[in-house]
């Protein structure tokens, strides 16, 4: 299982809990170094030997996602499934005051990046019947003043993965969205910074639902409920 944004929250606790669940992981983010703590951590839990696969999605272009699944169907024989756990939010903001850098950076990000991947990987995930989930935000989030670029970029992404899910539900890849509630992260505190803790829901508590989804879920977008609390160490 590839995911991609492994040192992030939600990322990070997907992949711990896929690979309780016996995945192989391929560990895929920017940062080299949080990558090898995650990968430490893995292996001290007694899963299967994860991979790093470096990389910056921000900066990323076709022919670097080719080269990806290139790589993986090399060295692993194919890729069975990708979880998109990406992001960047840079907080609430009126569109007439965005710069159009930030503008092309957030829709790159989120919306072109997910799908330069899954198109560079198709081939494989439908070889191998694979899986691609990819959280989404909630609409009361997206759909909101000041959501700026970030929103759009996740009108897209939603739209992308009803289309997808229904193409290619006859002969795969299964094609799984998730909406997710406001979960304690980097990118809801940078967009929330006053939002009270209880609110939110810990990844880590939602991470097992959300591969459960992955293997069984159809095809489509999912509604995921919060689940405050503290997780379990």
């Amino acid at each position: 299982m590839l995911v991609c944004g492994a040192t992030g929250a939600l990322g990070s606790a997907c992949a711990f809990a896929a690979a309780e669940a016996g995945a192989t992981i391929v560990l895929a983010g920017k940062n080299v170094k949080l990558l090898e703590k995650r990968f430490d951590a893995l292996v001290a839990a007694g899963g299967a030997e994860p991979a790093i696969y470096p990389i910056n999605f921000e900066g990323a272009n076709g022919a670097d996602y080719e080269e990806l699944a290139a790589r993986l169907t090399d060295s692993l024989g194919g890729i069975d499934g990708i979880i998109w756990a990406v992001g960047n939010w840079h907080g609430l903001e009126a569109l007439n005051n965005l710069q159009p850098a930030q503008w092309i950076r957030t829709m790159h990000l989120n919306a072109t990046a997910p799908w330069l991947l899954f198109q560079a990987c198709f081939a494989s995930l439908r070889a191998r019947q694979g899986v691609m989930m990819v959280p989404l935000q909630a609409k009361s989030v997206t759909e909101r003043a000041f959501a700026g670029a970030y929103g759009s970029a996740h009108a897209a992404l939603r739209n992308w993965v009803l289309s997808a899910a229904s193409e290619n539900e006859r002969l795969g890849p299964r094609i799984v969205g998730v909406e997710l509630p406001p979960l304690k992260s980097k990118l809801r505190l940078a967009a929330f910074p006053a939002e009270a803790i209880a609110k939110v829901t810990d990844a880590k508590l939602l991470a097992p639902t959300l591969i459960d989804l992955f293997t069984n879920a159809k095809p489509g977008i999912h509604m995921l409920q919060s689940m405050p609390g503290t997780p379990a160490s």
